[in-house]
């Protein structure tokens, strides 16, 4: 069952990129392709990368305002995004960081912890953050608030009982063994003490002041790739580079269908989903996508300014009745959106026969748009919908 994520603005090339293609794919397929395949580890994933034809700043972003141009270009860690979303107060003292989390949201700051845990882990072990992911999960989904929460008075005592609570409940010891639990909890453990000093060094006003300057970073990029796309993405006889990058990927991933291997899915983040219904719908009618998954994404308000190639001005005579039909050629569409991503829009109120999700990242604004991927929550989740539509 091949799968090809099309990414969105913002992307370019580096080690961070690396990092993440490795750390998506490995929840793609442990948390993902595990629920629709026997042996997911085969599976065809595919990254077609677009950002090198995207847009280019000539001046270095020299346009942004004084406080976020200073700003702009530090490296930037998971654990400070995350913490943008999930933290509503500062721990009291020092060592209560996840703890602070946890009692306000279990599974929440579990989800916190192993997306940091992934970011952290080397390539042989980032598969086995995922499956203690899903023991961690399962257990807080009995335990939503577990008695044990209010007795721990720290992230050490807190991470202690973690660790045997889960262990306790470890179904198969050797399938644990075999993604070696003392790396994995080694991770878990660096990736408390990350979001504790992270915590320690961002108060509210600088949350306030990182939020500004993404804002600003992001929407220039995310300005510049939807002008350079729309200039540049040419038409049917002679697709922009852009467009043709994303119509070899699907077509390499069309010619990987087999018996074993039967449907394509397509994922695409933001403004590729852009680009993929561009595809489908204009360029090359011919490849047939058995699930089209938009996240965070812009389909929707492309569509009601008519900025497709598929442009049809006669719908809608009625935007109360009236919506735009999907392409025969999209068996599926799921469009997951989180009514915190400012760059993340429905789209059952314009398209026929789309599914809409709403998806909750946490209280971030402009974080929640980059943080999808980077959550076991959400790949878990998007593979229990995948499974409705696709069996």
């Amino acid at each position: 069952m091949p799968i090809v994520f099309v990414h969105g603005v913002n992307t370019r090339k580096g080690a961070k990129y690396e990092k993440e293609v490795r750390n998506r794919n490995a929840m793609f397929r442990h948390l993902v392709l595990s629920q629709l395949v026997d042996d997911s580890s085969s599976a065809c994933i595919m990254n077609p990368y677009w950002g090198d034809a995207g847009a280019t700043l000539r001046w270095n972003h020299a346009s942004l305002p004084q406080s976020a141009a200073r700003a702009f270009g530090r490296s930037e860690r998971l654990e400070d995004v995350l913490l943008g979303e999930v933290a509503t107060t500062l721990p009291p003292r020092p060592g209560q960081s996840v703890l602070v989390i946890a009692r306000e949201s279990f599974s929440r700051a579990i989800d916190v912890l192993f997306a940091v845990a992934v970011d952290l882990a080397s390539d042989g072990s980032a598969g086995g953050v995922v499956e203690l992911w899903t023991s961690a999960n399962d257990y807080a989904t009995r335990n939503p608030r577990p008695d044990w929460l209010d007795s721990v008075r720290n992230d050490a005592e807190f991470f202690a009982r973690l660790s045997r609570e889960i262990e306790d409940r470890q179904p198969d010891a050797a399938t644990a063994q075999a993604f070696g639990p003392r790396e994995v909890w080694q991770r878990v453990r660096e990736a408390m003490n990350r979001i504790a000093h992270s915590f320690s060094n961002v108060g509210s006003d600088l949350l306030l002041v990182s939020t500004r300057r993404r804002l600003h970073a992001t929407v220039s990029l995310f300005l510049g790739d939807v002008f350079v796309y729309l200039q540049q993405r040419g038409d049917k006889g002679q697709p922009g580079p852009i467009v043709q990058c994303i119509i070899d990927a699907l077509v390499k991933a069309t010619e990987a269908i087999s018996d074993v291997d039967s449907k394509l899915i397509v994922v695409a983040h933001s403004m590729g989903g852009n680009i993929v219904y561009d595809v489908l719908s204009h360029f090359r009618q011919d490849l047939t996508c058995d699930a089209l998954v938009t996240v965070g994404s812009q389909v929707a308000l492309f569509e009601e300014l008519k900025l497709f190639k598929l442009r049809d001005l006669s719908v809608p005579r009625d935007p109360a009745a009236d919506r735009m039909p999907k392409p025969d050629n999209i068996r599926h569409w799921l469009n997951v959106y989180d009514t915190n991503d400012v760059l993340s829009f429905a789209a059952s109120g314009v398209f026929e026969d789309v599914t809409d999700i709403d998806y909750v990242t946490g209280k971030g604004v402009l974080s929640a748009h980059g943080t999808y991927f980077q959550r076991p929550s959400f790949h878990s989740l998007l593979g229990e919908r995948l499974e409705e539509v696709l069996q």
